[in-house]
């Protein structure tokens, strides 16, 4: 779990790990921008507020809308590699997984109009992919353990995993659980996550002076996440060998599994307004603002855990899977850009504005988790400006068109250094067949820095060096 040292961090020290499953990684998980939405922008850095002249201005700008003069039908795929090279405790490895998805597919009806344009659109989009994997093992000399971490917590699953027991008092009143583990175990896990977020979009653009168009778009949003973890913690150096209970048969302690799953069922809605402007023929500025986005998350949560002794003695810990719904707002996002074309040449950059401190815990919890929730995020967070640009070149006598391009989401967290933001170079290719059929392929090549913390405040931290390729398709039909 990313974070940064201040008081409530060192509160979530002694909550149980479960108690976790709803905080402020939840809120940016649905909180930062996805990267994917249509192969031809993404192919110029997804600088398209201020081109946005076919269906994904749905998604980035929907006053661009108002440009298109011909009804276009559009489709597209995507795939995703994620590569991660993980640093535990002195050891490294590399772990990798693959997602594959329709990517978008929409309408745009362009009417006829007396003076000005009147455009609607329609369509599907995939907007985020939660694709991610981490792995990693290393015997661990400290004397720390998520055995005695969850003790701490006074957890019941190391007691009933016969790992820890109950201190009473002098007067036999219960004062806190305690175990005679003291670290010194070879950790090992992986962690599988996945899913997306998709938005069901319908938008609608006019020319409400010349050359100055509107739109708005309203998302209804949907989506799905996974989460799925396995660890283990070993006595590889037969260091417990004596009874971890009195008067039970919990003598020579080998290992202790863990493994949990988090389901997410996910639903909302947003909405967006834009402006866009034609100068002249050759510059245009856009600007946007989408409006926080209000999910809902219905969340099962299951969890199985054992631990195993010599003579073949093992236990075994599995509740039932719990089940609880709530809800998030996201933050308020702002966009602004120009385009600038010339000899064949299309120039494109654009900023956004997000401020993370404003994504919130609505309703669904209890107050006062909503309350430290909400406090977390406000202490953790802080304002970011991204930034986009890129270039898209047609070849002279040709109808095909190559794009570059490179654009950076800086960190959320407050004090996060520059290795943290997510950084992308891009690149594609598009051609139009008899001025009717376009075949557009994009690509984006991300990396950045994290880590992650097992349990506790760095005293079992995986440092994560992530790096993903991102490769889109799309068709687009224009009805003449």
């Amino acid at each position: 779990m990313k974070s940064i040292v201040n008081l409530i961090v060192l509160i979530l020290l002694v909550l149980s790990f479960r108690s976790v499953a709803q905080n402020f990684n939840d809120a940016l998980r649905l909180s930062e921008p996805g990267i994917m939405s249509n192969a031809r922008v993404l192919g110029f850095g997804n600088a398209n507020v201020a081109v946005s002249n076919d269906f994904s201005a749905v998604y980035y700008n929907p006053a661009g809308l108002g440009q298109i003069k011909n009804s276009l039908i559009s489709g597209g795929l995507a795939f995703n590699n994620f590569k991660n090279n993980v640093t535990f405790l002195g050891a490294s490895a590399d772990v990798s997984n693959n997602s594959a998805m329709a990517d978008n597919v929409g309408i745009v009806l362009s009417f006829p109009t007396y003076r000005g344009s009147l455009v609607f659109a329609a369509g599907y989009n995939k907007t985020k992919n939660f694709n991610n994997v981490n792995e990693f093992s290393a015997f661990n000399p400290f004397d720390n353990s998520m055995i005695q971490n969850l003790t701490l917590a006074n957890d019941n699953i190391p007691f009933n995993l016969r790992l820890s027991y109950e201190v009473f008092g002098s007067s036999g009143n219960y004062l806190f659980d305690e175990t005679r583990i003291s670290g010194r175990l070879t950790q090992t896990g992986n962690i599988l996550q996945e899913g997306s977020l998709s938005s069901w979009s319908f938008s609608g653009a006019i020319e409400i002076a010349r050359n100055l168009f509107t739109g708005i778009t309203l998302n209804v949003l949907t989506g799905e996440y996974k989460y799925d973890r396995e660890y283990f913690e070993i006595d590889t150096e037969d260091f417990y060998k004596t009874p971890l209970i009195d008067d039970e048969p919990s003598e020579d302690f080998k290992s202790f599994y863990l493994n949990d799953f988090i389901d997410w069922d996910l639903s909302g809605w947003e909405m967006r307004l834009g402006l866009f402007y034609k100068v002249n023929k050759n510059l245009n500025f856009g600007a946007t603002i989408k409006f926080p986005s209000q999910y809902t998350v219905r969340e099962s949560y299951s969890l199985f855990s054992s631990s195993d002794f010599a003579n073949r003695i093992s236990y075994e810990f599995n509740p039932e899977e719990s089940r609880i719904e709530y809800d998030i707002s996201t933050p308020f996002e702002i966009s602004g850009g120009a385009s600038y074309s010339f000899n064949n040449f299309l120039i494109t950059g654009q900023l956004g504005l997000i401020d993370y401190t404003q994504m919130e815990f609505t309703s669904g919890l209890d107050a006062q988790s909503r309350r430290i929730n909400n406090a977390e995020i406000k202490n953790m967070f802080r304002v970011t400006v991204s930034y986009n640009i890129g270039v898209e070149y047609k070849l002279p006598m040709t109808d095909l068109k190559l794009r570059g391009g490179y654009f950076v989401q800086p960190s959320p967290f407050d004090n996060d250094p520059s290795d943290f933001d997510k950084k992308y170079i891009t690149g594609g290719a598009g051609y139009t067949f008899n001025n009717v059929l376009t075949l557009d392929i994009g690509y984006a090549y991300g990396w950045w820095k994290t880590f992650g913390d097992n349990y506790g405040f760095n005293v079992s931290r995986t440092f994560q060096s992530i790096e993903t390729n991102t490769f889109l398709l799309n068709v687009t039909y224009a009805m003449n």
